[in-house]
């Protein structure tokens, strides 16, 4: 998000607000967005209604002096976001993620100070964190992929035949459509 503190400095780069013409009020505004732009990357693009929702969590998750947070705040909130490390391979994998997130957040722009060192899993930056959950969000998403393409390849479906498939059954649940059973009878669908 661009503070009111950031936009009043930009204004003053280029004079008063009184005193703008309209060639510098455009240069004001496309400042503006990329600090706009800027300050987003280095959220990992989560929008600031986003950012503080996972700030809450984050805070209420044990966050210290400092507004870090500590290996199991952050198994805190992943399970509330559904992430669970209920095995060594869960677990590995968030530790590579982080390390992606890592590289991701420090490309970013966030300060190296809140990167913490390659391979420290003890204490985590709100940055850092976002970057970790925007990450394994997205290695999710790649995983759910990956699977539907075997499915499909397994089936051979087409992929206009499960996206097909997939907007039926999106429109059946937000109808709240009865499901068919087989067995002659109706069975209501989840709400």
């Amino acid at each position: 998000s661009l503070d009111a503190a950031a936009l009043s400095g930009v204004v003053r780069e280029f004079g008063t607000p009184a005193s703008l013409s309209f060639d510098d009020f455009f240069k004001v505004a496309q400042r503006c967005r990329r600090l706009f732009a800027e300050g987003r990357c280095r959220m990992a693009g989560f929008s600031v209604k986003e950012v503080d929702f996972f700030e809450g969590l984050f805070e209420s998750s044990g966050t210290n002096k400092h507004k870090w947070i500590d290996w199991a705040g952050l198994e805190r909130i992943l399970g509330i976001l559904g992430v669970l490390m209920s095995n060594l391979d869960k677990r590995k994998e968030v530790f590579e993620t982080l390390e992606e997130a890592r590289l991701k957040a420090r490309e970013a722009g966030v300060d190296p100070a809140e990167l913490g060192q390659p391979g420290d899993q003890a204490v985590l930056s709100l940055p850092l964190a976002l970057h970790l959950i925007w990450a394994l969000g997205h290695r999710r998403e790649r995983m759910t992929i990956e699977r539907e393409m075997k499915a499909m390849e397994a089936t051979m479906y087409s992929h206009a035949d499960v996206s097909g498939f997939r907007e039926v059954f999106f429109n059946i649940l937000e109808r709240g459509t009865p499901l068919p059973r087989e067995e002659g009878g109706v069975e209501e669908s989840p709400k």
